[in-house]
């Protein structure tokens, strides 16, 4: 893993990975192209979407704006499992 890697990702961590991955394929975009929005490798931005890193705020803000959403689009995907968010604060 890259330097925003982190061996201690959640089910948080996953349930973003997989909204980006959903709003990628709907908008037809490549791994490489919101990689470089976020200004990530590939490599780091796969792992991310795969729950394997966690995303940073920053990137997440420039990934919202190649994807022409607001982060509230992204991060709605917690909605369900607020759960979850509750668990990984503890």
């Amino acid at each position: 893993m890259g330097d925003g890697g982190d061996m201690n990702t959640t089910h948080v961590d996953r349930l973003v990975g997989s909204r980006l991955k959903s709003i990628r394929g709907v908008r037809n975009l490549s791994l490489s192209e919101l990689a470089q929005s976020a200004m990530l490798s590939v490599e780091d931005y796969v792992d991310a979407e795969a729950g394997a890193r966690r995303f940073r705020a920053a990137e997440l803000f420039r990934i919202a704006k190649k994807l022409d959403i607001s982060m509230a689009d992204i991060l709605e995907v917690l909605d369900g499992s607020s759960r979850a968010v509750v668990d990984d604060v503890r």
